[in-house]
């Protein structure tokens, strides 16, 4: 195991020197892409860009500005949501989780703006997994949510 972190962190060191951060980044945003295909029950044409970065901001878990989208992108026990689009001015993450689980554990993100449409079938089977009770069914019209139960 001391072999392994000492090759990784030998081979971030020099990635830094000779790349100029660029092949740290590309190698983090293949990262983090392939996490978030993992961890997704639906996903389609996701794309995720980084600001470059350096490697004192791998250790540190840190990113700049990043962009994040998908045509469709669904995780389980969750709605499916199409046309997601996120925009941060950067975020905080476990870099541990990033690099021996693959997994991205996010543990803040900056100022960041998303837009997402979600279709009324989903949103109603979300509500009724939270609210058996009340036998929800959701109606969305542009600037109005209705929610119709017993």
């Amino acid at each position: 195991m001391d072999k392994r972190i000492i090759g990784i962190s030998l081979f971030f060191l020099l990635t830094g020197l000779f790349s100029g951060g660029s092949l740290l980044t590309r190698a983090v945003e293949r990262n983090i892409k392939n996490s978030l295909k993992q961890q997704a029950q639906v996903e389609e044409n996701l794309e995720f860009k980084l600001a470059p970065m350096s490697i004192s901001d791998f250790f540190k878990g840190q990113v700049r500005e990043f962009s994040f989208s998908a045509v469709r992108l669904g995780f389980p026990e969750g709605p499916v949501f199409q046309e997601l689009s996120l925009q941060s001015k950067g975020m905080r993450f476990d870099a541990g989780a990033l690099l021996f689980k693959g997994k991205l554990e996010i543990r803040e993100l900056k100022e960041t703006f998303l837009s997402l449409k979600i279709p009324e079938n989903e949103l109603t089977a979300m509500i009724r997994k939270d609210l058996p009770e009340i036998e929800p069914t959701i109606f969305l019209e542009e600037g109005q949510v209705e929610l119709k139960g017993s």
